[in-house]
């Protein structure tokens, strides 16, 4: 898995954005959620799997995107 540093402010946010609405659609169980990421935002398997974890693990939905992004390269 990568760690948190491989990325920077505005990959996080393109991918917390991205995962956000997809799961606002409510056609993906978020656990699989990696194979979206990595077709659509073209990361690889383990960076997709990655940047998913991250997403799960700052997850809130009176949070934006920003300050999601902010507090996991903060940890």
């Amino acid at each position: 898995m990568s760690d948190v540093m491989d990325y920077d402010f505005d990959q996080l946010v393109e991918a917390f954005a991205y995962l956000d609405r997809l799961r606002e659609t409510g056609l993906v169980n978020m656990f699989g959620s990696s194979n979206y990421v990595a077709n659509d935002l073209g990361h690889d398997t383990a960076t997709a799997r990655s940047l998913v974890a991250m997403w799960m693990k700052s997850y809130d939905a009176d949070k934006s995107v920003a300050d999601r992004a902010t507090a996991i390269l903060n940890v």
